[in-house]
């Protein structure tokens, strides 16, 4: 399967399984929106001055991780 990210605004639905803006069931889209929160609230509980560097950590460590598995 192919990710496929939001489009926003008015693409986005609500109705049936599927939004109609990115074709990603709803409970999928819900926890991606769930994993990115938590990035921001660590980034934000932490202060930190380049929180840039920490989303590049994050999707390079998790890359990696899902290349060795």
């Amino acid at each position: 399967m192919r990710f496929n990210p939001c489009r926003g605004g008015e693409n986005c639905s609500t109705e049936g399984t599927h939004c109609s803006g990115c074709g990603r069931e709803h409970g999928e889209i819900r926890e991606t929106r769930e994993l990115v929160q938590g990035v921001v609230a660590l980034a934000r509980r932490m202060d930190y001055d380049n929180p840039e560097e920490l989303v590049r950590f994050i999707g390079d460590k998790a890359l990696r991780k899902l290349k060795a598995s």
